[in-house]
């Protein structure tokens, strides 16, 4: 495939810019001198390496695992071919390199994680400028990204948790000789120290001729992922043209609601900001496992599910905070037949001195009665102090 056709690929695809650093050529029928690599993996469904003609090739693991499907590269922790693709006017000994790409989980890395892409020399072991996914420092369900210069475990981690499911845009710097590896998540220039890492292992400078994408093939392993929209430069504005990040704001705040015992709700926040947004769900305070997109569905509600809940959502500008929504449970209808309700309590003081309102297991009978609302409430052995 020539670079001419690359190109047209390319300026086919890059009609828009959001969350993704896609860089914007002229109407001409080759690529910027500065781009020395442009991949927007627009193959058949199928192997890399066969269905490029052979612009991919391997250097180690098992040729012909890695797939295409969709128009993007399916990277997994489960498979062992690393695989590379040569820079134009290689080797480079010199000046700084530019990659970005586009990255989506969809599964968590297992152990510490490792790395899945990078530079390479004309070996089979001089990679360098190694992008890893981690584990380590997250949240539950959560990863980060790392870098190295050489090294084989992360020389630094970006300090942001990312989701699973959500595109992020990397972008890498690595100056040759020095040898310095720089790596930034949605960065709005190259100036841009938020959402940063630089590697701080040592590695002996080498000339580079490739790109290359890699497979661990066992644990620890990066997790399975989707990449996409690749671009190797000689300039930062070539791979990841400037643009501003806008915080997330919320549009539409969730709403109380009230149900009944044994039914279904749903909380929905409304949010805008630079993608990707990331939500976590919180009930009375505590994170809710699991809860990470914009609608919260609770089923076959009960009692102990009534209180308060907000979301927090963050992107790689900020942070937000929703008002609390809160849910009220009702019992069932009474049946019919049903004179009255009667509830007694046998409440012993068990060495508790405090049964005033401002004791817990006073309060804890009270919202116990708010919910059952019964006729009839008898209690035994209050102590006589109260």
């Amino acid at each position: 495939m020539t670079l001419e056709l690359m190109a047209s690929r390319w300026l086919t695809r890059a009609t828009t810019i959001g969350a993704t650093c896609l860089a914007l050529f002229s109407a001409v029928p080759a690529l910027p001198a500065a781009v020395l690599l442009a991949d927007t993996f627009t193959y058949t469904n199928g192997s890399l390496v066969t269905n490029s003609a052979f612009l991919w090739t391997a250097h180690s693991g098992a040729t012909g695992q890695t797939q295409v499907v969709a128009n993007r590269v399916q990277l997994s922790q489960n498979q062992s071919e690393d695989l590379a693709r040569t820079l134009d006017g290689s080797p480079h000994t010199g000046g700084n390199l530019y990659a970005s790409f586009t990255v989506n989980f969809s599964a968590l890395p297992n152990g510490a994680g490792t790395y899945f892409a990078h530079f390479k020399d004309a070996g089979t072991l001089g990679f360098r400028a190694k992008v890893f996914a981690t584990t380590s420092g997250a949240a539950a369900d959560r990863f980060r990204l790392g870098v190295a210069n050489a090294a084989n475990t992360p020389a630094a981690i970006v300090p942001v948790d990312l989701a699973l499911g959500s595109n992020y845009s990397v972008v890498l710097r690595y100056t040759v000789a020095t040898p310095a590896t720089t790596l930034w998540i949605n960065p709005t220039d190259e100036t841009a120290t938020a959402n940063r890492a630089d590697a701080t292992d040592a590695a002996t400078a080498s000339g580079l001729t490739a790109f290359a994408l890699r497979q661990s093939g066992s644990s620890p392993g990066m997790g399975v992922l989707m990449f996409d929209d690749l671009i190797v430069a000689t300039s930062f504005v070539e791979v990841c043209p400037p643009r501003s990040n806008i915080p997330p704001a919320i549009v539409l705040q969730p709403q109380s609601q009230a149900v009944v015992e044994g039914n279904d709700v749903t909380f929905v926040v409304l949010a805008a900001g630079t993608e990707p947004l990331c939500y976590q769900w919180r009930f009375n305070g505590t994170q809710l496992a699991g809860a990470t997109v914009s609608a919260l569905t609770l089923t076959n509600i009960t009692p102990a599910q009534a209180g308060a809940y907000s979301v927090t959502i963050t992107n790689l500008a900020g942070i937000t905070n929703s008002e609390p929504a809160f849910l009220t449970v009702s019992p069932p209808p009474v049946a019919d037949g049903v004179a009255f309700r009667l509830v007694t309590y046998n409440s012993h003081g068990a060495m508790i001195e405090d049964w005033s309102t401002n004791a817990a297991q006073v309060q804890a009978i009270g919202r116990q009665l708010r919910y059952l609302r019964p006729d009839i409430v008898t209690f035994q052995e209050i102590p006589y102090t109260n």
